[in-house]
């Protein structure tokens, strides 16, 4: 095996558990995916299910291993208490916390208590990455529960969520728009409609038109369901676009990645755009390289 292996950088979530064998510049020698919830690793006991996970990487005996996201949450392994905002990397990898009996530490999520109340858990990691790269301004991390990150001089003042991806599956499985909108192949001129139509009318309002514009034959249910998705990533953008501060940086992975881009891109916005998952990588190398104290 290569000489230059770092250790095991582990992205836990709610569903699924993404392990890296990293090397001293985050790059990964090896990955591994197990699709494990956190229910499923409470009732099978999580320090087995990190044997599961570490089987699915070679050579990874006395390696160091870290993990960012939900396996630190109040219903996690162990709960590590979040940070407050404004932070840096330093104050970062200072809250990493061991878990008791087990070779593994957990990175602390990042909380903001004003101007609203918010939270943050495994985004953080990919922060730490970003921030190795770039001191000041926006960065956009789209997801479930898209995050807006405010950078400032190398610390993060801020940050806000939108539940993006969680509403549009809340709208398609339960409200009048889940029996008119049917998942077809992306449909760009529906998507960009639904974008422009975010930015003039009220959501509310807004939303409404992916059933009627079908009742009145304007447009098809796979057109529908395109045209509801443009509705929401647009509504998420118009928010945040008037007070964004520049340069603005979009930070996806393959689909998420090129429905975001060609939002912006509708909205005439120029921004950059790199790999979460390259950050995310980066992150926990950093963990790792703090906490064999290099």
């Amino acid at each position: 095996m290569l000489t230059d292996m770092l250790g095991i950088g582990i992205d836990w979530g709610s569903s699924n558990i993404r392990a890296w064998l990293l090397r001293g510049d985050g790059k990964p020698l090896a990955e591994g995916r197990l699709a494990t919830g956190l229910k499923d690793a409470r009732a099978r006991g999580f320090e087995h299910v990190l044997k599961d996970v570490l089987k699915l990487l070679p050579d990874t005996n006395g390696l160091p291993a870290v993990a960012c996201g939900m396996v630190g949450a109040r219903d996690g392994w162990m709960e590590i208490p979040y940070l407050p905002c404004p932070t840096d990397p330093k104050a970062i990898l200072a809250g990493i916390r061991a878990v008791p009996r087990q070779a593994l530490s957990i990175i602390p999520g990042l909380a903001q208590h004003r101007p609203n109340a918010d939270v943050m858990r495994g985004e953080e990691t990919q922060l730490l990455g970003i921030l190795t790269k770039h001191e000041g301004g926006t960065i956009c991390l789209p997801g479930t529960h898209s995050k807006w990150v405010r950078i400032k001089d190398g610390q993060v003042s801020g940050f806000r969520t939108h539940a993006t991806g969680d509403t549009f599956a809340a709208l398609r499985s339960a409200s009048i728009c889940a029996a008119l909108t049917e998942p077809s192949p992306f449909d760009p001129q529906a998507y960009r409609e639904g974008i422009h139509h975010a930015a003039r009318e009220p959501l509310t309002s807004a939303l409404f038109q992916a059933r009627s514009r079908v009742v009145m034959g304007h447009m098809q249910p796979g057109e529908a369901y395109w045209f509801l998705s443009g509705l929401l990533i647009g509504a998420e953008l118009t928010s945040e676009l008037e007070s964004a501060t520049q340069p603005i940086r979009l930070f996806a992975d393959g689909a998420l990645h090129d429905l975001y881009r060609l939002a912006f891109d509708t909205l005439d916005c120029g921004i950059d755009s790199a790999s979460a998952d390259d950050m995310t990588c980066l992150g926990l190398a950093h963990a790792l390289h703090h906490l064999r104290g290099q």
